[in-house]
């Protein structure tokens, strides 16, 4: 009986806290948060509040979306000033396909051309006894190995592309080829 006794009075006294509880507005329930001093304390208040949202009266949709809704900060980065194009007037013309090839080991290689003909203008031997000669086009090459292979002036040369950034130079109708770098 004694037991019985003490479950009346315990469900009377939490049916009174309760009803004060539900009768309590979030208002009221965020002001009596914010109210209190130590910064731990206060952030369980404002937990427990958002936990129990439900309970609070005079709570509408709005006001539930923006409680539990948390800001959302998003970094905005310093406006810097553009640099000043330069117009088109200014700009240099690019340089064509025919300028580019065998200057291109540091770019890309897939869209260049993969060889090129050209005729001999000028042909001289430099301190290593390796050919050095300048093309019809303006563009000066060396020779980089000890291929045995006589350049004179007015010779049709190919110059390919070989891999890893290699470049050789054969001439039409001999089976022979020479590995040659870009010097300008």
């Amino acid at each position: 009986m004694k037991f019985s006794a003490l479950r009346v009075v315990v469900g009377v006294f939490s049916l009174a806290i309760g009803s004060q509880v539900s009768a309590e507005t979030i208002g009221e329930a965020l002001s009596k948060c914010s109210a209190t001093e130590n910064s731990l304390q206060r952030l369980v208040c404002y937990d427990r509040v958002v936990k129990d949202m439900n309970q609070y009266e005079g709570l509408d949709t709005e006001a539930a979306r923006t409680i539990t809704a948390s800001p959302v900060y998003t970094p905005v980065a310093p406006q810097r000033p553009l640099p000043q194009q330069p117009s088109v007037a200014q700009r240099p013309a690019p340089p064509s396909e025919q300028d580019e090839f065998g200057l291109e080991h540091k770019r890309d290689t897939d869209e260049m051309a993969q060889g090129q003909s050209s005729v001999i203008a000028q042909v001289k031997k430099n301190a290593y006894r390796k050919y050095e000669f300048t093309l019809n086009n303006g563009q000066v090459w060396r020779q980089t190995d000890d291929s045995s292979i006589k350049l004179e002036e007015g010779i049709a040369v190919q110059i390919e592309r070989g891999v890893l950034g290699s470049f050789f130079l054969s001439i039409d109708g001999l089976n022979k080829r020479m590995r040659v770098k870009r010097i300008k």
